[in-house]
């Protein structure tokens, strides 16, 4: 939106940006105190997935700003990972003034022994409304994305290349309802939790991770629903660049049981 919105926005904290406000506020049960990053003193992957859409999408917008202006921790985390604390590219806003805690106002405050992941690989309860969302909302549509592969796959046996999308589905994310396009690239993400997953299942030395992990999808409520998707097709990608039109094939031409994965 090149100008701000005459209306302020209808929900100023929604719902995941007021998860992470609480998670970033609370800090850890193990540390104590408002913790840098999603675990611990710091980041990784999780962060910046979640960093990327919010900055770019939504607090960038003028519009969709003010949605952060109860969340002076989330504020503050993105400047961590923006490399900045005082950046001219953040204005000065409400959220900014709001946020009390002396060590959330430099990049470099998590250091020396901070600056570390939570022990024993832990990840906060109170980022389980976060992920449980993210189940809730996004895993029914990814079962759709992987059984439109696997149908397209069982009719055309012959085919060497994955069609881009597969018509429309429905879908839910935060009480709304909408369509949007079943895309092969979809099923194709979808295979690297799956992945990381029964690739510990599948080796002994690792068993205590794969009981870690079991019980963090049992916490969340989700460990069924996770082990129940294994499309019978996996992607692959043509190519590691990005390209005019994505090129997903199934390996070999070939249907796979789920189990060739490993």
């Amino acid at each position: 939106h090149p100008h701000p919105h005459p209306h302020p926005h209808p929900n100023p904290t929604p719902r995941l940006i007021g998860t992470l406000e609480r998670h970033l506020a609370a800090g850890s049960a193990a540390g104590g105190g408002p913790q840098p990053y999603l675990l611990g003193g710091v980041p990784c992957r999780a962060d910046f997935a979640l960093y990327g859409p919010l900055w770019a999408h939504l607090y960038r917008d003028p519009h969709s700003r003010a949605m952060f202006d109860g969340a002076p921790h989330v504020v503050r985390w993105f400047e961590r990972l923006h490399g900045h604390a005082a950046d001219a590219a953040f204005p000065q806003l409400a959220a900014r003034d709001a946020a009390a805690a002396p060590a959330l106002t430099s990049p470099d405050s998590a250091s020396g022994s901070a600056a570390k992941f939570l022990p024993d690989d832990e990840v906060p309860e109170t980022l389980d409304p976060l992920f449980r969302a993210l189940f809730d909302e996004q895993w029914p549509f990814l079962q759709l994305a992987c059984a439109a592969v696997d149908e397209h796959a069982a009719a055309h046996p012959d085919a060497a290349r994955t069609p881009r999308a597969f018509g429309y589905a429905p879908f839910v994310a935060g009480g709304v309802t909408g369509e949007r396009r079943l895309l092969a690239y979809s099923a194709w993400r979808a295979q690297r939790p799956l992945d990381e997953y029964w690739g510990l299942a599948l080796a002994p030395s690792r068993e205590l991770e794969l009981r870690r992990v079991d019980a963090w999808l049992a916490r969340l409520g989700v460990r069924d629903a996770f082990r129940a998707l294994q499309p019978a097709v996996r992607l692959e990608r043509d190519g590691e660049l990005p390209q005019p039109f994505d090129v997903l094939r199934p390996r070999d031409g070939r249907r796979l049981p789920f189990n060739a994965w490993h």
